[in-house]
């Protein structure tokens, strides 16, 4: 008995490396988002906090994000627990 060689066909390797090709970009296009995911979830304003000076916050200070402004002073996101 002859036996035939047991290769892959040539449509399995091209839809092979299109599926490499597309996972690729998925995971690019993901990472890339997943940058302003993070800003958005930590901000202050998601946590209905309010960016203020830090000597002038009267409730909890938090780690939330606040933008950066042009002035010197560091401001904090400051969430009144009562406010919801």
């Amino acid at each position: 008995m002859k036996r035939k060689a047991q290769g892959l066909p040539i449509n399995i390797i091209v839809i092979a490396t299109i599926s490499l090709i597309a996972v690729v970009i998925l995971i690019y296009m993901l990472g890339n988002a997943s940058g302003g995911f993070s800003k958005a979830a930590f901000s202050c304003e998601s946590k209905n906090g309010e960016c203020v000076d830090e000597s002038s916050c009267q409730y909890e200070k938090t780690e939330f994000t606040c933008p950066e402004k042009d002035n010197a002073q560091k401001e904090v996101c400051c969430i009144n627990p009562l406010r919801g």
